[in-house]
This record gives structure tokens, C-alpha cells and sequence, in this order.
């Protein structure tokens, strides 16, 4: 399941912009960007974001409430997962300790993977 919308970057009037694609106008300025001097031409940067199945034995966050793309900004609450040596998610929520594989997780960052030759005694501390 590719979830990677593709993240372009381009700089006019000396800010860098990001967006799903490139606009007619700048969204700072309102220039053509048609007949628009870039200072940076457009680029696609890579995704930044990972499935939590994928990557076992990591520590992980995401916004408590829907995705990083559409619904994050910095007031808002993160959340913080752990997943065991088969990719689940343990995670404690308002309904307690709960363990999962579901597309909640679909979109998080990793912030630390253990190796995996620990695998066993990280399952068995979850």
C-alpha cells in the first residue's frame, strides 16, 4: 500500500512552500508561477512516513487525532506507540492498554527502532 502522496517543495519569493502539487500562483505573493524566476526549482522530497507494521521493535508517534498531512499542526497532541517483534502496536489509549495491528498507524514517524536481535526480551517487556 503506497500512502506517499508526493510532497513537492519549490521557493519563491524567498520562502520554500510544500504541496501536493505545484499551483498556477504563488500562494504567498499571488505571481504566475508560470513566467515565476524559482530560486529553488520544484522537487519532490522524500516521505517521511512509515507504516507501523513495517518496522517491529520501534518506538513510534502520530497526532492522537487523524494524520500528520491533513489534520496536524503544532497545538496539537501526539501520540506514542511501541511495536513488538511482529510489527503490532502496543499503545494506551482512553480505553487502556491495547495491542493492534489497524491502519491507525499507517502514517507515524519512527523515533527509534531497537535491533532486532532483541526481538524476543522487547516482546517480553511489552
Amino acid at each position: 500500500m503506497n500512502t506517499d502522496p508526493g510532497i513537492l517543495c519549490f521557493q519563491h519569493c524567498d520562502k520554500k512552500v510544500f504541496c501536493f502539487e505545484l499551483p498556477h500562483e504563488c500562494p504567498i505573493c499571488h505571481t504566475d508561477l508560470s513566467e515565476a524566476q524559482f530560486k529553488l526549482l520544484p522537487i519532490r522530497i522524500p516521505y517521511p512516513f512509515v507504516r507501523a507494521v513495517q518496522h517491529p521493535c520501534s518506538i513510534l508517534i502520530k497526532p492522537t487525532a487523524g494524520d500528520f498531512l491533513n489534520d496536524y499542526f503544532n497545538s496539537v497532541d501526539l501520540h506514542i506507540g511501541v511495536t513488538d517483534s511482529s510489527g503490532a502496536v502496543v499503545e494506551y489509549d482512553k480505553r487502556g492498554l491495547q495491542r493492534h495491528k489497524n491502519n491507525s498507524w499507517n502514517q507515524c514517524l519512527v523515533l527509534d527502532g531497537m535491533d532486532e536481535s532483541w526481538a524476543d526480551q522487547w516482546d517480553e517487556a511489552l
